[in-house]
């Protein structure tokens, strides 16, 4: 238990590295039990019948969670129905789950308990990451036009918006939003560079003109931590600024 945790109305323990299984567990309760906001879904939410489909289909269930994390079922299905019910809630999960397995599926999981329940873009609400943080009182415009149809989802990783961009499997990526330097960052560098060449629109957010910035539409500044009025936390040593 950490002093952040001794300030906790419930303290939830899971085995380490399984914090995805215990975001599955409460999405499957929500959804099952119809506590999802089908109004917010409607006008936000893309996807939300395949995530259900396949939620269920793999019965993630709290029994499930449990067996994976240690977390009794019953506390799983208490605190999936508090944060459904409770609204405005906010999730935040900071950097330590960027060091767990499984991180960035980790990450849309939690996303995924965000969206299907509303509580994004409002005040007191949002799925809050330290290094990437969706704000509340947006007022988002409800999604306009025909989502195009899609016979298979883009696999993960980070050389495939470059292959689907390239080869058009299973679809053509048309633009993107990157973060850091994809470039050195994936296994082709040659493949990245006439991927920005072939693609519709680019956007580079960034602290400093890194070569992808020279293939970009839009160049985004990002703040250095002497431009912000906030305390913030160095990512290579953890030391506070």
């Amino acid at each position: 238990m950490t002093p952040t945790a001794a300030q906790a109305d419930e303290w939830i323990a899971p085995k380490p590295h399984i914090d995805m299984a215990l975001a599955l567990g409460m999405i499957y309760h929500i959804i099952s039990k119809n506590l999802y906001d089908p109004e917010f879904i409607d006008k936000q939410v893309l996807g939300f019948d395949e995530i259900k489909k396949y939620i269920l289909e793999k019965t993630y269930t709290p029994e499930w969670a449990e067996g994976m994390t240690g977390v009794p079922a019953a506390k799983i299905r208490q605190i999936a129905e508090d944060y459904a019910r409770d609204r405005p809630a906010a999730i935040f999960c900071n950097a330590g789950i960027s060091h767990q397995l499984s991180d960035f599926d980790t990450y849309r999981a939690l996303a995924f308990l965000a969206a299907i329940t509303g509580n994004i873009g409002v005040n007191g609400g949002g799925c809050n990451f330290m290094h990437n943080i969706w704000p509340g009182g947006l007022n988002l415009p409800p999604v306009k036009g025909e989502t195009p149809k899609k016979d298979a989802d883009l696999p993960v990783g980070p050389d495939y918006f470059a292959e689907s961009t390239l080869t058009g499997k299973p679809y053509r990526l048309q633009a993107i939003v990157t973060e850091s330097n994809p470039i050195i960052g994936c296994a082709h560098s040659a493949k990245v560079k006439e991927t920005f060449r072939q693609l519709e629109f680019y956007a580079y957010p960034g602290l400093f003109m890194e070569e992808p910035a020279y293939y970009a539409d839009i160049v985004l500044p990002v703040c250095s931590g002497f431009e912000m009025e906030t305390v913030s936390l160095r990512r290579d040593d953890r030391s506070i600024r």
